[in-house]
């Protein structure tokens, strides 16, 4: 994946500008501010959207998740994750509690 170019930006903002004049509907007012706000995350530079769901049905809508744009956990700090995100589904993670029992 690479990212985006200024000429890429520029095309899509066009592209959505002309969309906007062509669809004023809600519905289509919905989906490019989804864009949009994709975009306005990329921009921040600090972010990337690690994943993406768009349901259009009955109303348009995403869903997304987002992670550090560089580098991510360290290999100790994910296994810290992965401990404490394993305590909470089996429900015994309390104040104070070794995560490594």
């Amino acid at each position: 994946m690479r990212e985006l170019t200024e000429g890429d930006k520029a095309h899509l903002d066009r592209t959505l500008q002309r969309w906007a004049a062509e669809d004023g509907s809600p519905s289509a007012r919905i989906q490019r501010r989804i864009i949009y706000t994709i975009l306005d995350i990329n921009d921040l530079g600090k972010y990337s959207v690690d994943e993406l769901k768009v349901t259009l049905l009955p109303l348009p809508k995403a869903t997304f998740s987002l992670g550090p744009a560089e580098g991510g956990l360290s290999a100790e700090t994910d296994i810290l994750l992965r401990a404490i995100k394993g305590q909470a589904r089996r429900g015994r993670a309390t104040p104070g509690e070794s995560l490594t029992d």
